[in-house]
């Protein structure tokens, strides 16, 4: 968790330089021990999928939320956070599609490799297609410019 929440902020500082302290904050809560419920609490199939996700999101931003008032952080400020968190009107902050586009980034650049090892080729192609169409169109440039190893760059040629 530390590791990526480290890979978050910096791709953050090198995905936009004016991040605001609060967008910073939201980053390195991103994904705020998601591990703590178990995927295999809830059915392995597609709508069980959701109900994780769901639980997840719930817990993660109950734990931001408490950590952030433990530091002081101003109640106006944790409703903000939490909010690009929730990525409640995506479309209206810009600070929660750059946390999606940081995620996918990070996802791509220091996590697919493994992730694909447990899948098939063309269920990673499938991963990658949905991860893509979640990012905006700087974060598809930013992507492209990070190192990638050869399994990635073969998975992208595959689009």
């Amino acid at each position: 968790e530390f590791i990526y929440n480290q890979r978050m902020l910096d791709t953050l500082k090198d995905f936009t330089k004016d991040a605001d302290l609060n967008l910073q904050l939201a980053v390195q809560c991103q994904h705020l021990q998601r591990w703590k419920i178990a995927r295999t609490l809830f059915p392995m199939d597609k709508p069980g999928y959701f109900q994780w996700r769901k639980a997840v999101m719930a817990s993660q931003l109950a734990i931001t939320a408490k950590t952030l008032q433990s530091q002081g952080i101003e109640e106006a400020d944790i409703a903000d956070i939490t909010a690009i968190l929730s990525k409640k009107g995506k479309e209206a902050d810009v600070r929660a599609q750059i946390i999606e586009d940081v995620a996918c980034i990070v996802f791509v650049q220091w996590y697919l490799e493994d992730f694909a090892a447990q899948h098939d080729f063309d269920k990673v192609v499938d991963i990658v297609r949905k991860t893509i169409k979640k990012m905006s169109s700087e974060g598809l440039v930013a992507v492209q410019i990070k190192p990638l190893s050869l399994y990635v760059t073969k998975v992208l040629g595959a689009l």
